[in-house]
């Protein structure tokens, strides 16, 4: 059993998680998802951990679990139509399966395992039919980055041309570190090709200091055009880079605000109590210690709030901008999302609460639900017409 000494240094070293920003004023017109608009699929027992959803063809949806069966994919009702993928070093087995990509003229799926440093491919009903090989350098990542954090290494989409991944230079802990980040090409063959952005030169305009936890950091996405949009958070740039033409700049204004003890006291107390899950420490242990870090532990946390905690894009070329909030989730992901035009803000969209958004198509938002449990669940909401 770890000492409390031993504890609260382990919390020091944890990666932290992104801040609330108030929204941008203007006659945006606001959007409340009701929870009759959500569909939530049942899954199974074995479905745990989703690490990425992506539409499919005719509705349908995939989905990327953490521990095998690592793939799904559900119809548009939301009933398990296949499920494969052993963990493994053998043809079509998977190490570490960190996303799903389309591939181009199949209805099939490709997994990025970074375990591997490798795409999969299979067909519908989980066969092999492709494996290509990526060479890349890749440092060392906490395997639940994604659970208590925001921005995400090793983040692999589908664009004009091939695809493109996000190569940290070296270990990530924290969010701090995702800026010794790039984002690279990869061809079809899956060879690197051409450095589009780096986000090292970042790091400076953010104006960081010693603060690791909860700062901006870039945040990225790919259109269905094929675009690849880079959100500089500290800054509030967008870098768009078109399937053709040059790239272009685009300046945003979304108000943000001074982190206070609101903010970290939540995500605190999410950390002790898994760090202590085994201590069974009671509740005002665990709001006594809470306290301890508040009070020694300033100096690591960014000074505001960041702008945004994730990024989308839909069929328009709109960006959707996920607002943090420790009030609708202690990891900060929010419930309001900002979609904008270019600069001119369009919509709120609020979703209910446990949902989070991972794709838009129309008016439809295929993302993940948690519910009363702590269970994640694949889900579709539906949106109202414009």
């Amino acid at each position: 059993m770890r000492t409390r000494k031993a504890i609260v240094l382990a919390l020091l070293l944890l990666p932290f998680a992104a801040g609330c920003s108030p929204s941008p004023g203007g006659a945006a017109r606001a959007i409340e998802v009701s929870e009759a608009s959500l569909h939530v699929y049942a899954g199974d027992s074995l479905l745990y951990d989703i690490r990425h959803v992506l539409p499919g063809r005719n509705g349908e949806m995939w989905v990327l679990s953490a521990l095998e069966p690592f793939v799904y994919r559900f119809s548009t009702a939301g009933r398990i139509q296949a499920r494969f993928g052993r963990q493994g070093k053998g043809p079509g087995e998977l190490l570490n399966p960190w996303s799903l990509a389309p591939v181009p003229g199949t209805d099939g799926v490709g997994v990025w395992d970074v375990g591997r440093h490798g795409l999969t491919v299979y067909d519908r009903a989980g066969v092999l039919t492709a494996s290509r090989q990526v060479p890349l350098r890749t440092g060392t990542v906490r395997g639940d980055i994604r659970q208590i954090s925001y921005g995400e290494p090793y983040k692999l989409r589908a664009a004009a041309g091939g695809m493109v991944v996000q190569v940290p230079a070296g270990s990530v802990s924290q969010p701090a570190d995702l800026y010794s980040s790039v984002l690279l090409r990869l061809r079809d063959d899956g060879t690197p090709g051409d450095t589009l952005i780096s986000f090292r030169g970042m790091r400076a305009a953010a104006g960081l200091g010693q603060a690791q936890a909860l700062v901006p950091v870039p945040l990225w996405t790919t259109c269905p055009g094929g675009e690849v949009v880079v959100f500089e958070a500290a800054r509030q740039t967008v870098h768009r880079f078109p399937a053709r033409g040059a790239a272009r700049r685009e300046q945003l204004r979304i108000p943000t605000r001074a982190l206070g003890e609101d903010d970290i006291r939540p995500y605190l107390r999410r950390m002790l109590e898994q760090e202590t899950r085994e201590q069974n420490l009671a509740a005002p242990e665990i709001d006594r210690l809470v306290g301890t870090l508040l009070g020694s532990t300033r100096e690591m946390f960014g000074a505001r709030t960041p702008a945004a905690v994730d990024l989308l894009c839909d069929g328009d070329g709109s960006l959707w901008l996920n607002q943090f909030s420790t009030r609708d989730h202690p990891v900060g992901y929010g419930r309001e999302w900002l979609v904008f035009r270019g600069t001119r803000l369009l919509r709120r969209v609020t979703f209910p609460a446990g949902f989070r958004a991972a794709h838009v198509e129309g008016n439809r938002v295929s993302g993940t639900f948690t519910d009363g449990d702590d269970v994640q669940h694949p889900a579709v909401a539906t949106l109202p017409a414009r």
